[in-house]
C-alpha cells in the first residue's frame, strides 16, 4: 500500500513537470497492464507492477484535471471578453476577508437560464465584494458590470482552488432567489444546506469569542481554534511572521490530535459503545475539518486521524508512514494541483515526513545527551521538521527563519 501510494504521488509530480502527451500515457497503461499480467503469471514483482500502474494513473489523473481546468478557463476568457458582462451564478461558499467577502460561484451563465448540455454551468469563479448584503450557499445572484480578471498572474492559485477566474468588486450585485430554501434536502441542494450550516456555526462561534474576549485576544483565539487570521491586526501578524510563529494561528495536525483525544476521552468517560463511538468520532472529525475551512494541512491531519481511530476500531496496527502516503494519494486524487501549486500542502507533508524519518535518527544519535525535561524532545522535533521544510520556504518565499534576526532574505545568512 505504501509503495503504491508513493507511485501515484510520483506520477502526479512527473506529469505536473513534464506534461507527457495522452498517447504516451495510453502506451504506459498498456505496458503497466502487461507487467501486471506477467507478474501474476510468474508470481514475482507484483508490487512493483502495481507501483508502475499507480504512477501511470497519477499521470493520467493530473492530465485529466489539467485538461478540464483549461476548458473552463477558455469559457471564462470568452465571458471576460464581453464588456460590462452580466452574469448569473449560484453561491457555493463564503469566506470572510479583512474588509470584504470572498464567494465561490458555480453554474455561471450569461443568462438566467439552466443549460442542460452546455459546459458553461461547470465553470467555477471566485467573487470578491465589499457589499453589505451577505449571500449564503444556494443563493442565485446576478452580477452586473462585472470586470473579470483575464491575467495569468494567479493561474497557480486558481488551479489550487479549482476555479477558472475571479470577479472583483462588480458595479452591482443582487439576489435573484434561492431555490434551496424550499428544497433543502434535495440532491442538488443538500451540499449547499450543509455548507450554510457550517458557515453559520463558525460565524456564531467567532461572534461569541468577540463578545467574551477583547481585541486582539479574540482574534488570536479565532486563529488558534479555527485558523482564521483576518481579524488579527497587521502589526501582530507581522510580529508572528518576523519571529517565525505564523504556524501558531494555523489549524494543523496538533489541533486535530487534540480534538481526537478530547472526543475519545469524553466518549470513553460516558461509556459509549465502541461501534457508536467510532462513528461519532469520525463525524465530529469531518465536521471540524470542514468548519475550519478544509485547508491542506487540516485535511491531511484529518485523514491520518481517521486512520488512527479506524485502526483502533478494527484492532489493527497503525502505521504512520502508510497513513501519510495514503492521505497524500487521496488528496491528490481529489485535487492533483495541490502538489505543484499549494505551498501549505507541501509544508504540511514535508514537516510530518521529517518527524517520521529524521526525528528517530536524531533521537538515537543524541540519546547520550541530557533531556532537560521536554526541551530535548522539542528541539529535536523542531529540527526534524525544519530540515525538511526549509528548501520549500526558501524556494517559495525567498526567506528563512533564524532565531537571531527573524526573516533573512538571503539563504547564506541563515547559517551565520
Amino acid at each position: 500500500m505504501f509503495l503504491v501510494c508513493l507511485g501515484f504521488v510520483g506520477g502526479v509530480l512527473v506529469q505536473s513537470i513534464l506534461h507527457i502527451p495522452d498517447a504516451l500515457l495510453l502506451a504506459g497503461f498498456a505496458v503497466a497492464a502487461l507487467c501486471i499480467a506477467c507478474a501474476v503469471w510468474q508470481k514475482k514483482f507484483l508490487v512493483y507492477a502495481c507501483v508502475l500502474i499507480a504512477a501511470v494513473a497519477g499521470m493520467a489523473r493530473y492530465g485529466d484535471a489539467e485538461g478540464m481546468w483549461w476548458q473552463q478557463r477558455g469559457i471564462f476568457l470568452t465571458l471576460a471578453a464581453k464588456k460590462d458582462a452580466m452574469l448569473y451564478a449560484t453561491v457555493v461558499s463564503r469566506e470572510n476577508l479583512a474588509n470584504a467577502k470572498r464567494y465561490t460561484l458555480e453554474r455561471v451563465t450569461p443568462e438566467n437560464i439552466i443549460y442542460a448540455y452546455s459546459p458553461i454551468p461547470r465553470v467555477r469563479l471566485q467573487l470578491i465584494d465589499t457589499n453589505a448584503q451577505i449571500y449564503s450557499p444556494g443563493d442565485r445572484i446576478v452580477i452586473r458590470g462585472a470586470k473579470l480578471d483575464m491575467s495569468d498572474e494567479f493561474v497557480s492559485l486558481l488551479k489550487r482552488d479549482g476555479v477558472a477566474g475571479t470577479v472583483a468588486f462588480p458595479k452591482e450585485l443582487a439576489l435573484e432567489g434561492n431555490a434551496c430554501s424550499t428544497q433543502r434536502w434535495s440532491t442538488s441542494c443538500f451540499p449547499h444546506t450543509v455548507t450554510a450550516a457550517l458557515i453559520y456555526t463558525r460565524e456564531a462561534f467567532e461572534r461569541s469569542l468577540r463578545k467574551t474576549l477583547s481585541e486582539p485576544q479574540s482574534a488570536l483565539a479565532e486563529g488558534l481554534l479555527l485558523g482564521a487570521r483576518t481579524g488579527l491586526p497587521t502589526d501582530v501578524k507581522e510580529s508572528f511572521r518576523y519571529l517565525g510563529l505564523s504556524h501558531i494561528v494555523a489549524v494543523s495536525g496538533y489541533n486535530i490530535t487534540i480534538v481526537v483525544l478530547a472526543v475519545s476521552t469524553l466518549l470513553g468517560f460516558l461509556m459509549v459503545p465502541r461501534r457508536a463511538s467510532f462513528w461519532f468520532a469520525t463525524t465530529f472529525l469531518v465536521l471540524f475539518a470542514l468548519l475550519t475551512g478544509g485547508s491542506a494541512s487540516v485535511v491531511r491531519a484529518a485523514v491520518m486521524g481517521f486512520l488512527v481511530i479506524l485502526a483502533q476500531h478494527a484492532s489493527r496496527m497503525y502505521s504512520a508512514r502508510i497513513a501519510i502516503a495514503l492521505a497524500g494519494a487521496l488528496m491528490l486524487f481529489q485535487n492533483p494541483f495541490l502538489l505543484r501549486h499549494d505551498v501549505g500542502f507541501m509544508l504540511s507533508f514535508l514537516a510530518t515526513v521529517g518527524l517520521l524519518v529524521l526525528y528517530p535518527l536524531l533521537e538515537e544519535y543524541c540519546k547520550h545527551l541530557p533531556k532537560f525535561g521536554p526541551a530535548k524532545e522539542v528541539v529535536l522535533q523542531s529540527l526534524s521538521a525544519q530540515a525538511f521544510v526549509l528548501p520549500v520556504l526558501i524556494f517559495a518565499f525567498g526567506s528563512c527563519y533564524c532565531s537571531k534576526s527573524g526573516i533573512i532574505h538571503n539563504f547564506t545568512y541563515c547559517f551565520v
